[in-house]
């Protein structure tokens, strides 16, 4: 936007992160800094990025980099990197949208063995003292916690990663 006001780079640059978040204000500071004593300032970006994990300032950097290299025009390129960025938040939006009826599944199959276990144990005071006064009974919760548990593990895993970067 501010470069096709007519502005450089820089000066575009620093506009843009002066209307971000204030998550970026310690990046605004430096990169105003290193522009003002005309020091390279790519490696703020790859710095931030690292530090706060924002994979996107990678790809500016990496564009800003490859411009100042071969010395092509950056406007392109950096709406090539904005396009690419909004895409990948768009599938991401849409993997988590398709994926959360399998994520609410998982969560449905690791509580519903809990709640039926309460379930049986109020409907039938027999067996629940059968289970609760027996060493057969203490047996039999110790292993029923403890499949209970390797399953929780297992299905937390399964549905952990999904839409995680």
């Amino acid at each position: 936007r501010y470069m096709g006001a007519g502005r450089s780079l820089e000066a575009s640059l620093l506009e843009s992160f002066q209307d971000a978040p204030p998550v970026f204000a310690s990046l605004t500071f430096r990169l105003r800094s290193a522009v003002e004593s005309g020091r390279d300032y790519t490696g703020l970006f790859d710095d931030f990025a690292r530090l706060y994990q924002v994979p996107s300032l990678v790809l500016v950097s990496i564009a800003l980099r490859t411009s100042a290299r071969f010395g092509s025009s950056i406007r392109p390129v950096l709406q090539q990197v904005a396009n690419s960025l909004r895409s990948q938040q768009e599938l991401r939006r849409e993997f988590l949208a398709s994926t959360a009826e399998t994520r609410f599944t998982a969560g449905a199959f690791t509580l519903l063995p809990l709640g039926m276990a309460v379930y049986m144990m109020l409907i039938n005071e027999k067996y629940a003292d059968v289970l609760l006064r027996t060493d057969t009974g203490h047996t039999m919760l110790i292993i029923a916690g403890v499949l209970q548990g390797i399953g929780v593990v297992i299905i937390w895993r399964m549905v952990q990663g999904v839409g995680r970067e």
